[in-house]
């Protein structure tokens, strides 16, 4: 009997400046209701989770096939820094994606004694 080969889906990141992920937590998603955008949750859900770390946080916004411009407005609009291009080969029964990798930086990590 012969094994199938397993499709194995390939990643890359192209950033300016290397990124140590031991550095961040990752921030999977914010969402809230159609109804409630622009109303300030997404906002406070946002600062929740950056008053509770204590680690810069990172996360990424879908940019190709489809581009996820009110989220990536939202993170820019709220301190998140573009810092690289990651890029799925396979993401599920997706495809190919890209998306834009942010990052917070935690200003309490940034004091000096």
């Amino acid at each position: 009997m012969k094994k199938k080969k397993g499709s194995q889906s390939k990643s890359s990141l192209t950033a300016p400046q290397p990124i140590r992920f031991s550095d961040f937590e990752y921030l999977y998603q914010i969402g809230v209701s159609k109804n409630q955008t622009r109303s300030g949750i997404g906002s406070k859900l946002l600062e929740k989770a950056k008053t509770s770390t204590d680690k810069n946080l990172l996360t990424d916004v879908l940019i190709d096939p489809v581009s996820n411009d009110a989220s990536l407005s939202f993170f820019q609009s709220n301190g998140f820094k573009e810092a690289g291009l990651l890029e799925l080969d396979k993401y599920r029964s997706f495809g190919k994606l890209k998306s834009k990798v942010l990052t917070w930086s935690n200003p309490d990590l940034m004091k000096t004694p």
